[in-house]
């Protein structure tokens, strides 16, 4: 099922605002899944801390993300724009 679906849910279900607290827990565990789907030198190139401060660094930012399925395939869609940065700096190397 894809998104199309669960924002069909949305519409009929009401969810209350994650807390800032909430969210960042949703961030870690979810990077955590996602490293452990990772090659072992992508987890070494990978400046987690870095990413997670570039793009949630600032409460304003999290505060736009609304729920868990949300946050998670954000944080798919920015690891995969980062390994792709990673080997494209590559190529270019080369």
């Amino acid at each position: 099922m894809g998104d199309a679906i669960f924002s069909r849910f949305n519409d009929i279900i009401e969810y209350k605002n994650l807390s800032i607290e909430s969210i960042d827990l949703i961030i870690n565990k979810t990077i955590e899944e996602e490293l452990n789907n990772l090659n072992e030198e992508y987890k070494e190139i990978l400046n987690i801390e870095n990413i997670k401060q570039k793009y949630f660094g600032e409460k304003e930012i999290m505060k736009t993300l609304k729920n868990a399925r949300a946050i998670k395939n954000q944080i798919r869609y920015i690891l995969g724009f980062e390994i792709e940065l990673i080997n494209q700096t590559r190529i270019l190397a080369n």
